[in-house]
């Protein structure tokens, strides 16, 4: 890490940038500590935990560009969090983006992959165990009980397993 910061490099280019998102880190530290004339970061992966993940890849792309991370909180997530609508959101979000043009190009899943179908959620929906599930899941769960602490994480694997499909617990893939 010292012998690569005291290199003037042209271009840093942060693959995976979203393992670059708490700004006490060491990995964070170590890559902004590299001496750039123009740092790029790429990520297929949506900002996933918050918008500190978010201020931090900018912050190593254009340092200062959203101000402090106190300043962003104030200025971006804290109204953001508190908006109760989308019209609410809407003047906070513009404001954002016009701030980072032309430093932040997102591509959006309609636009590359169009002969994708629209996303639909379905809210809640219940889907009820078939018999096999529902005897796997409760001698599991009888298990998971009668083996104290050190199995509940081990238990509440298999219960998903069985949930997700009978035939990953048991391993009988026998009759499909």
């Amino acid at each position: 890490q010292v012998l690569l910061g005291t290199i003037d490099w042209k271009i840093v280019v942060a693959d995976e940038a979203q393992f670059v998102k708490n700004p006490t880190a060491s990995r964070t530290s170590a890559l902004k500590a590299l001496k750039a004339q123009q740092p790029i970061a790429l990520t297929g992966t949506p900002v996933e935990n918050g918008l500190l993940d978010f201020w931090c890849i900018m912050d190593f792309v254009h340092p200062g560009l959203l101000e402090s991370w106190s300043d962003f909180r104030k200025q971006f997530e804290r109204p953001l969090v508190q908006c109760s609508s989308e019209e609410e959101r809407g003047p906070i979000v513009e404001s954002l983006l016009s701030r980072l043009d032309p430093h932040y190009l997102r591509r959006m899943k309609e636009e590359v992959l169009r002969s994708l179908p629209k996303k639909h959620v379905i809210e809640d929906a219940d889907i009820p165990l078939s018999p096999t599930q529902r005897d796997l899941y409760l001698e599991s769960l009888a298990e998971t009980k009668a083996g104290g602490r050190g199995a509940v994480l081990a238990g509440i694997g298999r219960l998903l397993r069985i949930c997700a499909h009978g035939r990953i617990e048991s391993g009988d893939w026998t009759n499909l």
